[in-house]
């Protein structure tokens, strides 16, 4: 039987920069070469993804109205291109084509060949949802990492789900991370999972005890998803000749000051780490072997703890759940 493609999706759908978002629909555009359709099954809420679910993105988005959403899973059921078509039927985690207005918050989604993984059997698509985005970024961490061919590293947000999932691979890499957290709760889980080095930024003495540490491991290469005021301390903070690498804004302050003269001086490097933007670095069948790879360990070293499962007409009620309690895992949003 031949899957007919909908004319229309239901979805949260933003109708033009600025604007919250809300329960709707779109149009379905017409497949072009390079589509491949997925009916979603499920969905996270992404730090990457608040912005847009908030109604705050500075970033115009390639065509309104749009569905936001950067990941999902579910069914591949129609395609265009060869090997595209191939697919159909395939389970799949996704990242979604930015250049498309279906994202992940919808019915279905547009994604490509290049951006999709075949989940595994044993691998359920709540899981499956999250098995793009936090495994290829704590990779692309690695990679990073190694090349400025450092054996420390520090990470802000060490009690997220991709803190837990780079302290693994980190660990297994030889390389130390020293994880920061906000809370003694945090630092106390976190220690009871066998993390070497677990430090609570609210500790009167956090950055005299992180300064130290930082010097002694010589961890020169941090990632930051703090920012504000927090990072302008971490810059001041780290050792001399290190990279600080911003991955997000939680603080939601975007401008800070940093003395320009300390960066020349001890030689710190800030730059911006985005997933999407290294994704097109990979040359090759880079990305489908290092996919590969993490469809094997989804349900241990990519393990993601899911923290609850919400309709798409309760989104509201979800992203206030995912914004209060980050580290209890991950927010679902499900048609």
């Amino acid at each position: 039987m031949v899957f007919e493609i909908p004319k229309k999706v239901k979805g949260i759908v933003i109708q033009k920069q600025g604007l919250k978002p809300e329960l709707g629909e779109i149009e379905v555009p017409q497949l072009v070469d390079g589509d491949i359709l997925v009916k979603v099954e499920a969905a996270p809420i992404n730090p990457v993804d608040l912005a847009s679910l908030q109604g705050k993105s500075i970033i115009a988005h390639y065509k309104y109205p749009y569905i936001p959403g950067k990941e999902a899973s579910g069914t591949v059921v129609a395609a265009k291109g060869h090997k595209e078509e191939q697919l159909i039927g395939k389970r799949v985690g996704c990242i979604v084509n930015n250049e498309r207005t279906l994202g992940a918050y919808g019915e279905y989604c547009l994604t490509t060949i290049k951006q999709i993984m075949i989940l595994p059997n044993d691998v359920d698509f709540y899981t499956g949802a999250c098995s793009m985005v936090d495994p290829l970024a704590v990779n692309m961490m690695l990679r990073l990492t190694q090349k400025k061919n450092v054996r420390a590293v520090v990470n802000t947000v060490g009690c997220s789900q991709l803190g837990m999932q780079m302290s693994k691979l980190f660990t297994e890499n030889k390389i130390d991370v020293i994880n920061i957290v906000r809370r003694e709760e945090q630092y106390r889980e976190l220690k009871e999972h066998g993390l070497k080095y677990v430090l609570n930024q609210n500790d009167e003495d956090f950055w005299q005890v992180f300064k130290l540490l930082a010097k002694e491991l010589q961890a020169r290469v941090a990632f930051d998803a703090i920012g504000g005021e927090f990072l302008q301390e971490l810059i001041k903070n780290m050792p001399k000749n290190s990279t600080i690498y911003i991955s997000g804004d939680l603080s939601n302050q975007r401008e800070i000051k940093i003395d320009i003269m300390e960066c020349l001086l001890e030689h710190k490097t800030i730059t911006g780490f985005s997933l999407f933007h290294e994704m097109q670095r990979w040359q090759g069948d880079k990305f489908q072997e290092v996919t590969h790879k993490i469809s094997k360990e989804l349900n241990d070293k990519f393990h993601t703890e899911i923290a609850s499962k919400i309709k798409l007409n309760n989104f509201q009620k979800g992203l206030e759940e995912y914004m209060s309690e980050m580290s209890f895992g991950k927010t679902l949003l499900v048609p």
